[in-house]
């Protein structure tokens, strides 16, 4: 908390200092292992990356609020009316 940083590989950057410096040397209090030791142990492996396709997300989230309430997507626009 705090901390600034310029772009994803300089948080990178300072994130694997702090688990060098910090986060790995202490002893966990539920596991009582560090927390380097026991990711070692378990042989875990990262996610693959995988870009976010942002537009279409949005727009699937905008097709399924329509598909949910057609009675609303085509309600007509009493107010609008109103006042033309």
């Amino acid at each position: 908390m705090g901390r600034t940083f310029t772009d994803l590989e300089d948080l990178n950057c300072q994130l694997l200092g702090w688990l060098d410096a910090v986060a790995n040397r202490r002893e966990h209090a539920t596991t009582g292992e560090r927390p380097c030791e026991r990711l070692a142990r378990e042989q875990l492996s990262p996610l693959p990356v995988v870009p976010w396709a942002t537009e279409l997300r949005r727009e699937e989230r905008a097709a399924h609020r329509l598909a949910a309430a057609p009675q609303v997507a085509a309600r007509p626009l009493a107010v609008y009316e109103a006042l033309t």
